[in-house]
């Protein structure tokens, strides 16, 4: 009502021609309620606008502080991935040697099977012939005739096909498991050598040496302590006894050619031993 009466006094003030009453009116006018709230719903618009231009700035800012730290996590996983490379391409690298390592040792140990098969059937197969010592009293006949020995008391002599064949039991040469000569294994190289000088100067001889199943002490394979035996023999026949080192040869066999049962103690005792084999081939003049 007062709104209406304010709006009549101006409409009177204007019809009049009072331009300090109309200003008066108009100044009371703007007191009016509605043009108040306006006036405030103006602010709060703009109020409001104020507030949703800001809240997109500050999303963005939070939006590209996370795009900076997954950029940070993504940098370290990839230089965490090139080092995993780097690393996996290395082991391979390993792994390719050693793989070159074991096929060159599994070549060179089937050489040496061959070899010591190769050896092992020229001395086992061969028939039909004779081999004949230095003295003409002291031969070996052939497979239907008698066999005439040298003298050796105590050492197993056989023929075997084409050669000789001298047991010597490595329990009585060597310490136990070792390569290592006994003072009794020196004598008794020193009768079989005398007889060597004396009877079979012109014949070749090999040195053979084998053992049991049984694990070797100090973790050595089979093979490399009957090598390191049959080397052991021959340095002692050449440098003690002076036999030529042109005329002898070590084979290794490890545990390949048992002669008895490796299951009992008297079966491993016979199978440690040292093979001297005569051939019947001389040598070259």
């Amino acid at each position: 009502m007062i709104w209406q009466a304010s709006c009549v006094t101006i409409r009177r003030a204007w019809l009049w021609g009072s331009p300090l009453l109309l200003w008066s009116v108009m100044i009371g006018c703007g007191k009016h309620p509605f043009l108040q709230s306006g006036q405030q719903l103006g602010l709060s618009d703009q109020s409001s606008n104020r507030g949703l231009s800001i809240a997109p700035t500050t999303e963005l800012g939070r939006l590209d502080a996370d795009n900076r730290e997954l950029q940070s996590q993504l940098a370290q996983v990839q230089q965490q991935k090139r080092l995993l490379n780097d690393e996996l391409k290395l082991i391979k690298g390993q792994l390719e040697e050693m793989a070159g390592q074991v096929q060159q040792l599994r070549t060179a140990k089937q050489s040496a099977d061959s070899k010591a098969e190769g050896l092992l059937a020229s001395t086992r197969h061969r028939g039909g012939a004779t081999i004949t010592a230095n003295r003409s009293n002291q031969q070996v006949a052939g497979a239907t005739g008698s066999l005439s020995l040298p003298s050796l008391p105590g050492i197993a002599v056989q023929r075997d096909g084409r050669v000789l064949r001298l047991n010597l039991p490595a329990d009585q040469l060597f310490r136990s498991g070792s390569a290592q000569l006994e003072a009794s294994g020196i004598q008794l190289l020193d009768r079989i050598a005398g007889v060597m000088n004396q009877d079979y100067t012109r014949q070749h001889i090999s040195i053979e040496g084998h053992t049991d199943s049984a694990p070797v002490i100090g973790g050595k394979s089979s093979h490399q302590l009957t090598a390191e035996q049959s080397l052991a023999i021959f340095n002692q026949l050449t440098a003690r006894n002076l036999m030529p080192a042109s005329q002898l040869m070590t084979v290794a066999h490890g545990s390949n050619y048992p002669k008895a049962d490796n299951a009992t103690p008297a079966g491993r005792s016979i199978n440690r031993r040292i093979e001297i084999v005569i051939y019947p081939e001389a040598l070259s003049p």
